[in-house]
């Protein structure tokens, strides 16, 4: 994953500005010997990957640092959606559709159809729920965990400042549909949810 956000950065403690984040490595593949998620790969060969997930190739250009591992072994993407099913009544499979880019977002434009599982840590119920958290938010980043490892930080008052910017460019006339205005309150349901023990898929 891409490290071009400056608050992604930040948040996983990367001093430069080099690197894209390990997601996940299969444990069949002899990169497991030595990567593990969370690494940081600032260097492949001695090459060095900068943090949009380029490196130098020719005279002054840059292309994508798989090239590189092209060169090595056979690599192959699965494709197509794998959301998981919802486990209690009135959970939402929430998704990220696509993200509006601007420079608030640098780095997360190439992102879409993304299943959103976690906010700052908080496993996300519905749509409501998610909604609710993040006006609720006072912390300084927001932190969205996806499936597949994949993670969006944002400084929480830069998005905030940036949200009404965003919404008069993409012709957008409200941040949220009516529904998503009204109070959040847990139902039964969602108590009971919070009793069971889901595991960490993260």
């Amino acid at each position: 994953m891409k490290l071009e956000n400056p608050a992604l950065r930040v948040c996983l403690q990367v001093q430069s500005n080099e690197g894209v984040l390990v997601r996940k490595v299969e444990p069949t593949s002899d990169a497991n010997n030595v990567l593990k998620q969370g690494d940081v790969i600032v260097s492949f060969d001695d090459v060095h990957v900068g943090y949009e997930g380029t490196v130098p190739f020719r005279s002054n250009e840059r292309i994508a640092f798989r090239y590189l591992i092209s060169q090595k072994e056979e690599c192959e993407e699965s494709t197509g959606a794998r959301y998981s099913l919802a486990r209690f009544k009135g959970e939402q499979i929430v998704i990220l559709s696509q993200v509006l880019a601007n420079e608030v977002n640098i780095g997360y434009e190439d992102m879409g159809n993304q299943q959103v599982l976690k906010f700052n840590g908080t496993r996300i119920k519905n749509i409501h729920h998610l909604a609710h958290l993040v006006a609720c938010c006072q912390d300084i980043y927001m932190v969205f965990e996806f499936e597949d490892n994949y993670l969006a930080v944002l400084e929480r008052e830069v998005a905030v400042a940036a949200s009404p910017r965003i919404l008069k460019d993409y012709g957008i006339s409200s941040e949220r549909s009516d529904d998503l205005l009204e109070p959040y309150v847990e139902s039964l349901e969602d108590n009971q949810a919070n009793k069971h023990d889901f595991g960490d898929r993260l």
